[in-house]
């Protein structure tokens, strides 16, 4: 529901746009909920074009979704370097491209 939400406020706007113009409030939270997947509780024309500009808003600062497996690699770089930290090694986060054997053995290699 959320991904046909955010296609169809980011790649179907000018079908948004066109459902809010000169139909019945009724008539046009119908058609809403069949473009965006979502019931919006709007009772006045007003009301529904503030929430829909809400949820453009909302999905505006959202990332693509990621694979499960680039999700759990963002994870676990996230929490070596938290842990790490907790030893007392300042491990930068921008070293995205290098795997944690590598960043392990700079470290073993300075001390």
């Amino acid at each position: 529901m959320i991904c046909q939400a955010r296609h169809a406020l980011t790649h179907r706007r000018d079908d948004i746009d066109t459902a809010l113009k000169g139909k019945s409030v009724q008539t046009i939270r119908s058609e809403l909920r069949q473009l965006i997947g979502i019931e919006l509780p709007g009772r006045t024309l007003d009301s529904l074009q503030q929430q829909i500009e809400a949820l453009v808003n909302a999905f505006a600062f959202c990332q693509e979704p990621q694979s499960p497996a680039e999700r759990y690699e963002k994870i676990k770089k996230r929490n070596f370097i938290n842990s790490s930290r907790l030893e007392g090694l300042e491990i930068k986060e921008d070293v995205s491209e290098q795997s944690l054997e590598q960043i392990l053995a700079e470290y073993r290699e300075a001390s």
